[in-house]
């Protein structure tokens, strides 16, 4: 196991001295670094670790079934729109779509309205309401963005989902139990967006009217990020069966503190959203971006006045990335370009100070150096380093046999190197101990025992899906126990 581990982080590794040497040094040519454009298909081998059963199953339990995925990603085919223009200086958003029937490809039309919003298109081509077992559907949205964020530069910000009808209900159930990978949804015409399970799996909107629960609201961390950084735009048609639906699942999300904007096409029926009615949508899910970077610019003056010319690089890049004033980006790109080169050289200067480091020292120094030189080409050396001494670590930690031991190390792990990619293999190394704990828990046939099972797994391991499944089944237990 360690091996594995120390190979894995090895990798990880190489990829990161890769993106420090580009941004430091000669690379490949142009011709030979251009990444493709327009429309294609692709096939990816290498699954996002979110679409493993037993972690979408922690994560959705009312949907995932329990025969398995069924599916081997390398059989599948993803249809992919990237706009001409896109060429990897600045960061795309990313569109995942999820079908009704076969097919992911963009609708016609909607080319225009992701190129003049920097957005990449995705949807598998067999993810329809015929797909069984239906929880590959979320699982392969979740395998296009782990490989397009590997192929392209994403902007981890404005990554959407979206789908129509029965695909918008699919969509639903990933931007709302997944918002730490996707920021915002565009359900169109779905018949079973987002409700609360706040009344026994019904929900009452304004006129009285109630509805059974397409899913359970996520756990409580997972709630919280929804609330505070998902924008949800729900598209449908004055001739939508499900308009009513759709009404108040922008009502109910509202009142549950969610963004929610509804988008109704008049003479509209039940089918995808009309090209100007889909750009309507992507602005809308842009727009608190979009305002944040009117205000950047400012900001970025504010700081090269005051002699901060990382922040403000930091701030002009934030005007380039969002902004739709073409004079404002032109005018930040053109302070980017003077300060950028000061700004590395300080960079530099300052990582030749601790490059001869080792040990708590050089850990240390490396934290405090990314926090003031991160969007630096210095940054991503730093990184580097950063994640060296972190896989060092974890792999001596893996082969431990005592498994209390293991854990409290595990966990003492992740919070000494949180931001690092090895955190993301300590976490699911504690999944893995979690698993066997869980699954005893969930196998009693006391109930009382089972509660001080599921209390136990909660409290061993507080930040997993193994933690937040058995908080709903004690959930459940409470509820059913004071019927």
């Amino acid at each position: 196991m360690a091996r594995w581990q120390t190979h894995r982080c090895a990798f990880v590794l190489i990829g990161l001295v890769l993106i420090a040497w580009a941004s430091v040094g000669p690379g490949i040519s142009a011709e030979e670094a251009q990444p493709r454009t327009g429309s294609f298909t692709l096939r990816f081998d290498e699954p996002s670790p979110l679409s493993a059963l037993d972690r979408m199953r922690a994560r959705i339990p009312m949907q995932i079934e329990g025969s398995g995925h069924n599916y081997e990603l390398a059989d599948e085919s993803f249809a992919v729109h990237v706009p001409e223009d896109y060429n990897g200086s600045v960061p795309y958003g990313l569109f995942v779509f999820i079908n009704s029937v076969k097919g992911g490809e963009a609708k016609k039309g909607y080319a225009t309205a992701l190129a003049a919003n920097r957005m990449i298109w995705i949807g598998a081509e067999d993810s329809g309401n015929k797909r069984e077992p239906k929880n590959v559907r979320p699982a392969l949205a979740l395998d296009a963005v782990h490989n397009m964020a590997q192929r392209y530069r994403i902007d981890a910000n404005r990554i959407y989902i979206g789908g129509l009808s029965g695909g918008g209900t699919i969509a639903a159930l990933c931007y709302v139990n997944y918002p730490d990978v996707f920021t915002g949804g565009m359900p169109m015409c779905a018949p079973g967006p987002y409700f609360r399970s706040s009344f026994r799996g019904r929900v009452i909107n304004s006129s009285g009217v109630d509805h059974y629960a397409t899913f359970e609201e996520p756990a409580a961390p997972l709630y919280a990020l929804l609330r505070e950084r998902s924008r949800i735009a729900v598209f449908t048609g004055s001739r939508d069966f499900n308009r009513e639906t759709a009404e108040d699942a922008v009502e109910l999300m509202t009142r549950d503190g969610i963004a929610a904007t509804l988008l109704q096409a008049p003479d509209h029926g039940h089918q995808h959203a009309p090209v100007d009615w889909f750009a309507k949508g992507l602005v809308a899910l842009d727009a608190p971006l979009v305002q944040a970077a009117m205000s950047a610019a400012q900001r970025g003056q504010e700081a090269e006045a005051a002699g901060d010319l990382l922040e403000a690089v930091v701030a002009y890049r934030q005007v380039v990335a969002y902004s739709r004033d073409a004079a404002a980006v032109a005018q930040a790109e053109t302070r980017i370009a003077e300060l950028s080169p000061r700004v590395d050289a300080l960079s530099q200067a300052a990582w030749e100070e601790i490059a001869g480091l080792s040990g708590s020292r050089l850990r240390r120094e490396l934290r405090a150096y990314l926090e003031q030189w991160s969007e630096t080409a210095g940054g991503a050396l730093a990184r580097q380093r950063l994640e060296q001494e972190a896989c060092e670590e974890l792999a001596e930690l893996v082969d431990m046999r005592s498994s209390s031991r293991k854990r409290r190390e595990l966990q003492e792990f992740c919070e000494e190197w949180t931001g690092t990619q090895a955190v993301d293999q300590a976490r699911a190394e504690l999944e893995k101990l979690a698993a066997p704990e869980l699954a005893e828990a969930l196998a009693s046939d006391s109930p009382r025992r089972q509660a001080k099972k599921l209390q136990d797994v909660i409290e061993d391991f507080p930040g997993t899906d193994a933690a937040a499944e058995a908080q709903r089944v004690l959930a459940e237990l409470i509820r059913q126990h004071r019927r």
